[in-house]
């Protein structure tokens, strides 16, 4: 900008407005003269670098150096690296990045943004489209920011800073890939705040080694999900994978981290969320053939990790201990079913939890260990080799249940080990139907309600409990296949609704001749105690069958609560040149494995 227009930007005022000023004073050219609407012409285009040079920004663009210093905020335009040399702050946005393959090394400074009172969202590192009316109006805004990478510092959000003032934010790029964000210290306390959030980004994104400190208390929409410390959000389309993990957050009003990325990988990370808002949990894993492993839920307030709304989620190794108290936003006490260590939830498939150590204390609020709800029949959810305990504190009435269904119709457990102060299993008012729990142990915990059982009925009136089945279990510590507090239909008024169980035992017949030789193509029948055929076979070459046959099963009328004993069951066996045998008894109480042996004729040789 020439001198004399450098001299107008800081000194204009009304009569610099004046013609015969523009045309004797500013711009003494003789074209400018004799042109006076010329004259105003350029008289505006000075006028707008005045306010550009005023209003906008620093723009840093990379000089000859590899690594370009950084003193203050700005917008970086140009790939490369860049390392922050000072602290920086800035009254609104601190750093807005408009290219691709920018590196920022903070330097172990402290980048400080939202320290003015402005009435828009904020942000520390801005990358958005300027299209974007959430997050582009009013701030710095534009081109791409694929494959950010920012390090080793401080970002901490001004005490005024506006809601939704997250410290770094990405999305709605042409591009979106990464970013990686690493060894950075994030501290905000705004509503509706998020200290890492990124929207149709996140390919290749690798988060970790990070602090979260995230003191925010107060969220505007709990569906929305707006209360985590990192985010990867709007983006199961995106190609995957993204990568988390090393990270501590404490704090957070509704959850730790959350990524819908496919094959997102988080762990070992530390997770301390203090939710007060529902469905607060430490980790969201929503990502399809994610992987969730080796991490540590320890939320203040909150819940587990929840498996949801995707295809072949791994949850497996994690250590998880929650607990929730009467501080919950929205239901102005216990959020409904009080808290989870895992849950199942949003139509998951092909997912799975296995060898996770999960502890759910019931104080204020009640607790479930395993909560499964909207798992549907054939989706093959299954969860095999955990330890699920849920304890209660002290003398607290609050329930403390090992296994919850909310609704599930369809759900598989194996080798899992169920312990609860007031219930191994229960279902609550939503039911639940087809659930397979093979090998499991069922326990009575070590501080037990006055009033423990170990399968717990509370379904609604118009809601059915079936075809639930207990093949194999171990009962421990005073737990017991006929231990349960189901009541008559409707005996409570509105509830309970028709409600069914089956203690079930496998059984592997075989079949041998006097001989002790295996008898093929045995055509075996059983029938049941009360006389109904439950079961067809036949015999394979090492003279084998397997099924699976109830020993009890219990169900309500509106009358009563009965419990049906199918024991003992008789066989009936038939083979063409072997003698028939009718009505052999078969007991079962525990897994067996009988031998039947045959009388028959040996084949004479074929000459």
């Amino acid at each position: 900008m020439p001198e004399s227009q450098q001299a107008f930007c800081l000194s204009a005022d009304a009569s610099a407005i004046s013609p015969s000023v523009i045309t004797t004073t500013q711009f003494p050219h003789g074209l400018y003269r004799r042109n006076t609407r010329l004259a105003l012409f350029f008289l505006l285009l000075t006028l707008m670098g005045c306010l550009k040079k005023l209003y906008s920004p620093k723009s840093y663009s990379l000089s000859a150096s590899p690594i370009h210093s950084l003193t203050e905020c700005g917008v970086l335009k140009r790939s490369g690296k860049y390392r922050l040399e000072a602290d920086a702050s800035s009254p609104g946005t601190c750093f807005s990045v408009q290219a691709d393959n920018v590196s920022l090394d903070l330097n172990g400074k402290t980048v400080t943004y939202g320290t003015g009172t402005a009435s828009i969202p904020v942000y520390g590192i801005l990358g958005v489209a300027c299209w974007d009316p959430d997050y582009g109006v009013g701030n710095p805004c534009g081109g791409s920011a694929s494959n950010l990478a920012v390090y080793g510092g401080t970002i901490t959000q001004g005490a005024n800073a506006a809601a939704f003032s997250h410290a770094i934010r990405l999305g709605q790029l042409p591009r979106g890939a990464g970013p990686t964000v690493h060894d950075v210290i994030f501290n905000i306390s705004a509503k509706s705040s998020i200290p890492l959030y990124l929207t149709y980004a996140g390919t290749g994104a690798q988060i970790f080694n990070n602090t979260f400190h995230n003191d925010v208390s107060q969220i505007d929409n709990r569906n929305q999900l707006r209360g985590q410390s990192i985010k990867l959000g709007d983006s199961s389309h995106i190609p995957g994978p993204a990568n988390i993990f090393g990270n501590r957050i404490i704090g957070g009003a509704q959850g730790g981290i959350f990524s819908a990325v496919p094959a997102t990988t988080i762990h070992h990370n530390l997770v301390s969320q203090k939710g007060t808002y529902t469905n607060d949990f430490g980790i969201y894993a929503w990502s399809d053939h994610g992987d969730v492993y080796e991490n540590v839920v320890t939320p203040i307030l909150g819940r587990g990790i929840q498996i949801a709304s995707s295809k072949g989620e791994r949850v497996h190794n994690n250590k998880v201990v929650v607990i929730e108290q009467r501080d919950n936003e929205e239901y102005g006490g216990c959020q409904s079913g009080g808290t989870f260590g895992i849950q199942f939830d949003d139509n998951p498939s092909g997912a799975v939890a296995f060898q996770n150590s999960v502890i759910a204390k019931a104080d204020q609020c009640g607790a479930q260990a395993l909560r499964v709800t909207e798992s549907l029949q054939g989706s093959g959810n299954l969860s095999h080799d955990n330890t699920y305990v849920a304890a209660r504190i002290g003398n607290t009435e609050a329930f403390a249940t090992g296994f919850g269904s909310g609704g599930a119709t369809g759900f598989t457990s194996e080798r899992d080990v169920f312990t609860g102060d007031t219930s191994a299993v229960r279902f609550d008012w939503d039911g639940g139907a087809n659930l397979i729990f093979r090998d499991c142990v069922f326990a009575k915990g070590s501080n037990p309600a006055p009033e423990f059982t170990t399968f717990s009925f509370r379904n609604g009136q118009n809601v059915q409990v079936r075809n639930i089945h207990f093949i194999d279990s171990v009962f421990q510590n005073g737990a017991s296949k006929d231990s349960t507090d189901m009541r008559p239909i409707l005996s409570a008024g509105d509830w309970p609704g028709a409600a069914e169980y089956f203690v079930d035992w496998s059984v592997e017949l075989t079949v041998v001749d006097q001989d002790q030789r295996p008898v093929n193509g045995a055509a075996i029948a059983i029938r049941n105690s009360l006389g109904r055929n439950v079961f067809e076979g036949v015999s394979d070459a090492a003279g084998k069958i397997s099924t699976v046959l109830t020993e009890l099963k219990v169900y309500n009328t509106t009358t009563e609560v009965k419990q049906e004993a199918d024991s003992p069951y008789s066989l009936d066996l038939q083979k063409e040149r072997c003698q028939t045998i009718d009505n052999f008894s078969l007991s079962i109480s525990r897994p067996s494995k009988e031998k039947i042996v045959m009388s028959c004729v040996a084949l004479s040789p074929s000459r």
